[in-house]
């Protein structure tokens, strides 16, 4: 009978043992791994897309861990206040610290862009209050270059400056574009319901008017699928339904940003807002000027392969894009190009540099979809090689 009241009690130790070992296995997982450790911060910086993104030791007062308790939310994470400002693409935002810098020219100049690399502290809310993360209870500033991170933060953090403390609203997809479909659906169904009533009282025209519907629908089907396109690049957090644990619809965030580690600089021309006298117009409207003399004797043709490297500009001066600050020249068809550059490529022989300014109806036209540069594009371009 003694053992039998032993085994119940054995069996009891020996579950209180495997409980013990299991919390212990979990919590030394959570701190090493999930907190801790340096190739787990692009996932729990992953909710910013900071791959591989970099930390910084702690601030000697942080209090920080996997204990700490969670930041409190501010009192206007769950709307954006009357005195936030909103930028065109939705973004909202207030000053909370302002920055080291005592001009605007000298903030201006101390701003990061693009390419550059920055290091924050950031803690990032839902707007129902619930802190989803936050490099501050962790106690170790992250480090990412800015267009690693999601849209909302790549258009934030170029409007401060280091020492700079900010508040973002940032939803989950452009508001002007979701009204914008709204209104086209609703103007769908007005045309749809007119068609209908004009098929039902002329039925002489019956054929006809089933084969402008039909190619109405088709129409209204390719619409719809570029608005959807469209939404989906416009999203500046991870949109309502996203994948892999990121937090759903619109986030609010307090960012510091510390430092700026600038990448390199490309000046803009001063002939960008249009081309100068000296320079060649083609009867497309194509315009080209000669930087530097090649010394190939052989051009591609419209179907040549090339590899080049290039910078595009819009003619406010602001840069796109840039196969030089990507540290990696571009190789590619001249046939799967924009017809500017199909053109004007054509124009140069190996190692020569060529500036083009290209019409918008040869680039992306003057109101192009997913985020591409509208009216005249100016790039400079030098060929390397050609592979016909």
């Amino acid at each position: 009978m003694g053992s039998a009241i032993l085994r119940p009690a054995r069996a009891a130790k020996v579950l209180g043992l495997l409980a013990l070992t299991w919390a212990a296995w979990a919590i030394c997982t959570l701190e090493s791994e999930a907190w801790l450790s340096p190739k787990s911060i692009p996932r729990r910086v992953g909710f910013l897309g900071a791959s591989g993104a970099l930390v910084e030791a702690p601030p000697a007062q942080a209090q920080f861990g996997l204990f700490a308790p969670d930041i409190p939310a501010p009192d206007d994470v769950g709307a954006v206040p009357s005195d936030a400002q909103v930028t065109p693409s939705g973004l909202a935002f207030k000053v909370l610290e302002l920055p080291a810098c005592e001009s605007e020219a000298e903030c201006v100049n101390e701003r990061p862009q693009k390419f550059d690399k920055v290091t924050v502290d950031y803690t990032g809310w839902q707007r129902d209050g619930k802190m989803f993360d936050s490099s501050v209870k962790r106690g170790q500033r992250a480090s990412f270059g800015i267009s690693q991170v999601i849209k909302g933060w790549t258009e934030g953090l170029q409007l401060m400056a280091p020492g700079e403390k900010r508040r973002f609203w940032i939803p989950s997809s452009t508001i002007i574009v979701y009204h914008l479909l709204r209104l086209i659906l609703i103007l769908i169904l007005i045309l749809v319901l007119v068609l209908v009533l004009v098929l039902i009282l002329i039925l002489i025209l019956i054929l006809i008017l089933i084969l402008i519907l039909i190619l109405i629908l088709i129409l209204i089907l390719i619409l719809i699928l570029i608005l959807i396109i469209i939404i989906t690049d416009a999203k500046l957090a991870y949109g309502d339904n996203p994948r892999g644990g990121a937090p759903g619809g619109p986030l609010v965030f307090d960012v510091t940003l510390f430092s700026v580690e600038k990448g390199p600089r490309i000046p803009t021309p001063e002939d960008v807002a249009g081309p100068p006298g000296d320079a060649l117009v083609a009867e497309s409207g194509l315009a080209s000027k000669v930087l530097k003399s090649g010394t190939g004797t052989q051009k591609p043709t419209a179907f040549s392969v090339v590899t080049v490297d290039y910078t595009g500009w819009t003619t406010d001066g602001k840069l796109f894009d840039s196969s030089i600050l990507r540290g990696q020249p571009a190789t590619f068809p001249l046939n799967q190009v924009i017809k500017g550059w199909t053109e004007g490529l054509q124009l140069m022989v190996e190692g020569e540099k060529r500036r083009f300014w290209i019409p918008a109806k040869l680039a992306y036209g003057e109101s192009p979809s997913g985020g591409r540069p509208a009216g005249l594009l100016v790039f400079d371009v030098t060929l390397y090689q050609i592979q016909q």
